[in-house]
């Protein structure tokens, strides 16, 4: 009798062996098949070559790239040819000469630290920048 238990133990233990590698490689399949959707983008300046005020607008642009990609640059940065978002701005030493992209990305980056959603950030700057450019 404690020869049949074993065994049936064994295979149990044998399956969910089986069972956790093959769903350890779908997972890893799974997450090679889906890039991650910004990698495309350039880093950012290195913010520790600023100060203040500027230095933390690039460590917002850095550490929150998916949400400044997908908020519109207010301070005519969006005119020139390689710069489309706010993320771009931040790219280059554009953002450093431009006070507007330095407000925009305090407010993205105080509000993405507090959950807000890029939709309802895109709406705040959108209210307070847009002027029906």
């Amino acid at each position: 009798m404690f020869k049949g238990i074993q065994r049936e133990t064994l295979f149990a233990i044998g399956a969910l062996l089986v069972a956790a590698i093959c769903y350890a490689g779908y997972n890893s399949l799974q997450s090679a098949s889906q890039p991650d959707p910004y990698q495309h983008l350039r880093d950012t300046l290195d913010p520790n070559q600023f100060q203040g005020d500027v230095r933390k607008a690039y460590a917002a642009a850095q550490h929150h790239p998916a949400v400044f990609s997908q908020l519109r640059c207010y301070g005519g940065c969006g005119k020139e040819a390689e710069t489309q978002t706010l993320y771009d701005c931040f790219t280059t030493d554009y953002a450093v000469k431009c006070p507007v992209c330095i407000a925009e990305a305090r407010i993205a980056g105080d509000l993405t630290e507090r959950g807000v959603p890029a939709e309802s950030i895109r709406d705040i700057l959108i209210q307070r920048y847009n002027k029906g450019s």
